[in-house]
């Protein structure tokens, strides 16, 4: 990387690598997902796990270290809050 900018799509970041006129900055760390995250979140879900398996595997693709939530639908907010 060198100028660290953010593009809407691949292509439009293709163009900017070709035009080479961006300035190389110090690097720092970017908001969302990398390009890690987002091959692994591209893969389909497993149909032989249940829809909570998999929440917590796009969960530990997007949070990787995080404690774990005791369930998908826990709210940080509103500890009494429950969903069916």
């Amino acid at each position: 990387m060198r100028c660290f900018s953010t593009f809407e799509s691949s292509e439009r970041l293709r163009f900017h690598v070709r035009t080479e006129l961006c300035d190389v900055e110090e690097p720092r760390e970017l908001e969302g997902i990398n390009g890690q995250q987002k091959i692994l979140l591209e893969q389909r879900v497993s149909s032989r796990k249940s829809m909570e398996e998999n929440w917590y595997i796009v969960y530990d693709i997007l949070f990787p270290g995080a404690a774990r939530p005791r369930s998908p639908c826990e709210s940080r907010y509103d500890p009494g809050y429950d969903c069916c």
